[in-house]
């Protein structure tokens, strides 16, 4: 389907595949309980998400046993204005900073920015920042990433 989309316009069809293929993510890494809860009653879940080549972006903070806050702004989310949600990488909060944190934050906390300031290129692909200032979200949705045994 994404094809033919694509042969339309190149731009949707970016959108769309960026967009829809999150859920798998989502579907292998989180719970049951939080996979309820991010997709839903409907199922509706589509999500920007930021690839950080070097490391990630943005900090996590635990606030209590069953939240975290989120503070960044994550460049480049192909999709931002047609997604449901974000799925991002960052780093728990300490001195030194980690262990590597993934997060689903709902489209109600973040905004995308158009920060493509008049650019025409890949406008199209709706690749702007997610800002969450302080956004306060529940445990559940989110996963911290551990390294394989040895």
């Amino acid at each position: 389907m994404v094809v033919e989309v694509a042969r339309g316009c190149p731009s949707t069809g970016w959108a769309l595949c960026r967009t829809a293929a999150h859920v798998l993510q989502v579907c292998t890494v989180f719970d049951e309980t939080a996979q309820d809860e991010l997709l839903g009653a409907d199922g509706d879940f589509r999500s920007a998400c930021t690839v950080a080549p070097v490391a990630p972006v943005g900090v996590a903070r635990p606030d209590g046993p069953d939240h975290v806050v989120l503070d960044g702004t994550w460049p480049y989310s192909s999709g931002a204005p047609c997604s449901t949600h974000y799925v991002g990488q960052t780093l728990r909060a300490g001195d030194p900073p980690g262990p590597p944190v993934l997060f689903v934050a709902p489209r109600s906390v973040w905004t995308a920015p158009d920060d493509w300031r008049g650019a025409l290129g890949l406008r199209g692909t709706g690749s702007q920042a997610a800002r969450q200032p302080h956004v306060r979200g529940p445990r559940p949705a989110s996963s911290t990433a551990s390294r394989p045994p040895s």
